[in-house]
């Protein structure tokens, strides 16, 4: 028992070593990672003060705006205009102007989209004065019918009445039920 108990010791010991080494590697990565994270945030800072900079005392046009309509916009703007705008409100006059090129799309499609509506609209209106005049033509015949009917019954009954002395001496025929 005595063994068993050195050698738990020895093992405890060397697992206690095991895990103070693990949590300094832990702390020293941590502290690497933290170093590189501030030191990649100071230097995307310090590049995107530059950037506009640049932007801002240079006409540089940024990647978004580098298609053929945005360019003729901009040179147009910037050409044309009295005052001295930066680039920064000019590509918002870039972008104001796209929108509503698109607002415009949208409303355009907007309009095709209630044209079809209307036509459907119609087609559906049509067949259904077509359904109900089919029903009205259906509803008389239903009628004229019920008029036959009706003229068929008062016969039938006036037959009954004239023959009742003949029609009253007859027995029911018998009922056979089937099980």
């Amino acid at each position: 028992m005595h063994e068993y108990q050195i050698a738990q010791s020895a093992y405890e010991l060397q697992a206690h070593e095991q895990d103070t080494k693990q949590a300094a590697f832990q702390q020293e990565w941590l502290a690497v990672r933290d170093a590189n994270v501030q030191t990649l945030t100071t230097g995307l800072k310090q590049a995107q003060e530059q950037l506009e900079t640049l932007y801002s005392s240079t006409r540089i046009l940024p990647k978004p705006y580098q298609y053929p309509e945005a360019v003729f916009y901009l040179y147009d703007f910037l050409s044309t205009s009295s005052d001295d705008y930066d680039i920064k409100y000019a590509l918002a006059r870039v972008d104001a102007n796209e929108m509503k090129r698109l607002m415009a799309a949208v409303i355009q499609n907007q309009a095709k989209q209630a044209q079809m509506l209307a036509a459907v609209t119609g087609n559906i209106a049509r067949e259904l004065r077509a359904l109900g005049e089919s029903m009205d033509s259906l509803a008389d015949t239903a009628s004229q019918q019920l008029s036959v009917a009706e003229a068929s019954l008062r016969d039938s009954q006036n037959f009954l009445f004239q023959n009742a002395d003949v029609y009253g001496k007859l027995k029911p025929l018998p009922i056979v039920m089937h099980d």
